[in-house]
């Protein structure tokens, strides 16, 4: 049984395909009027008709309205000419134009119309909205609609290429780290190498440390200077001193004499 994401994958290229074929369709269609426009410009002159007459109708659709290079949709009221005109053989002839349009004929005006010289039937109201405006409006609506259906495939062919790469790699596709982790990351990346520098700078500078020379010790208060050629007396050596001769140390009295 399909899934439903194969149904819906499916229903997608159809749509696409559809709205691009139609695209194509009324823009082959559009030139081939065009070709046919202008081999019949080409083929017949401009005689001046006169209104006799006026059909009434509606257009049957929006398409037809189109067609005949009016902006009105099915069920507005349609006018049709009958007119009356001299041809190359000088005879008088009457026939209905088959053009269609929205705005009302004043009967006795007169028309411009293009008569084919081979069959006077064909004539057609020299109006460049109906001539012309018909074919490239369905032109312009064929290349939107190829062009969109075009559209719709390439979209199409990108979500599959997506769905692709995300079974071909689920596991790299979840472990993506976010721009926030990545920066986390990056931070303590950067701390754990300036770690690594300390420790590293650490016993260098404790081995500088021991191979310096120690600075001299600092000289005893206690102990004064002698003058050059006599020996330096300790308090030590007084007190060996005392002892010898059986003097007692001399003591420094805390009463001050007075005066």
């Amino acid at each position: 049984m399909p899934s439903p994401t194969g149904n819906r994958r499916l229903l997608h290229l159809l749509t696409a395909l559809f709205i691009m074929g139609l695209g194509l369709y009324l823009s082959a269609l559009s030139f081939w009027r065009l070709v046919q426009t202008a081999t019949f410009m080409r083929t017949s002159s401009t005689v001046i008709a006169v209104v006799e007459d006026v059909r009434q109708r509606p257009f049957d659709s929006f398409s037809e309205a189109l067609t005949h290079g009016n902006l009105a949709w099915g069920g507005s009221t349609a006018y049709q000419p009958i007119v009356a005109f001299t041809i190359a053989d000088g005879r008088r002839v009457h026939i209905a134009l088959p053009d269609l349009n929205s705005d009302d004929y004043t009967l006795r005006s007169e028309l411009e119309v293009r008569v084919p010289l081979q069959d006077f039937t064909k004539a057609r109201e020299y109006r460049n909205s109906a001539l012309w405006g018909g074919p490239m409006a369905d032109l312009v609506i064929g290349l939107l609609c190829a062009w969109l259906g075009l559209i719709l495939l390439k979209i199409r062919k990108r979500t599959a290429q997506r769905m692709a790469q995300r079974k071909a790699s689920p596991a790299s596709r979840e472990a993506a780290p976010s721009p926030r982790t990545e920066s986390v990351r990056a931070r303590a990346g950067q701390q754990t190498a300036s770690e690594e520098v300390r420790k590293e700078r650490t016993p260098r500078r404790r081995a500088a440390q021991a191979s310096a020379p120690s600075p001299p010790a600092p000289a005893d208060a206690s102990t004064t200077a002698a003058p050059p050629g006599k020996k330096q007396r300790t308090p030590r050596s007084k007190a060996k001193t005392n002892e010898a001769t059986g003097t007692a140390p001399r003591r420094r009295s805390s009463k001050k004499k007075t005066a």
